[in-house]
């Protein structure tokens, strides 16, 4: 038999299944519901955050489920929270500032909880071929003093840190060269033709480990 409970007037009512759910959430009052807002608006206040980082540092501060779903409501609709926008902005910075595969920031955006479609949506312009010729320029003033092998080596491996593919490696060494980066191996000598070329050497391209 279900349990009464008593009404505002003093009258009692049974106590169904969905009150019993109810009774477990705390009730939300309207000035913890402000305090996680403004919270928030501190947090934004250091840098533009995506829905799930918000959610995580929100619930840290110690704010309840109910408290937290108002603030970031009320965000979205303010345009202060937008994963769309925010994962749009994080790309072309990485591209602008510190060029990288597009593989790679997709990957940081999926950390940041950023949805697969929204983070496809993000790296469409994202150039390999160009992102890679950019992000290997700061590291040929250091490489240049090296032997051309090693210095060919020492740009791939950066490329590949950078999450570019071989393919992607292999056209923005050529490139390089042709623009008179001297990267090209040195061709073998005549008496050791008939002698097995090194895992490194084949002609005169580098092969580099596809496995990345």
């Amino acid at each position: 038999m279900p349990l009464p409970r008593r009404g505002l007037a003093g009258r009692t009512r049974p106590l169904s299944n969905g009150d019993d759910a109810l009774s477990n959430i705390e009730p939300m009052s309207p000035k913890t519901a402000d305090a996680c807002y403004q919270a928030a608006l501190r947090l934004l206040g250091y840098r533009s955050r995506t829905e799930s980082e918000m959610r995580q540092r929100l619930s840290r501060k110690g704010f309840g489920e109910a408290e937290i779903e108002t603030a970031v409501v009320r965000l979205k609709a303010a345009g202060l929270i937008d994963d769309a926008a925010f994962a749009k902005a994080w790309s072309d910075s990485r591209t602008a500032g510190s060029p990288r595969s597009a593989y790679i920031i997709k990957r940081e955006l999926k950390t940041k909880g950023i949805e697969t479609g929204i983070a496809d949506e993000a790296i469409l312009a994202v150039d390999d071929g160009e992102a890679a010729y950019r992000a290997v320029q700061p590291r040929l003033k250091h490489v240049k003093p090296l032997p051309p092998e090693e210095a060919r080596r020492k740009l791939a491996d950066f490329l590949r840190r950078r999450g570019f593919g071989w393919n992607v490696i292999e056209r923005t060494l050529s490139r390089l060269q042709a623009e008179g980066f001297q990267g090209e191996t040195e061709p073998v000598p005549e008496m050791q033709q008939d002698e097995p070329l090194s895992p490194r050497r084949n002609g005169s391209k580098l092969k580099i480990n596809r496995g990345f």
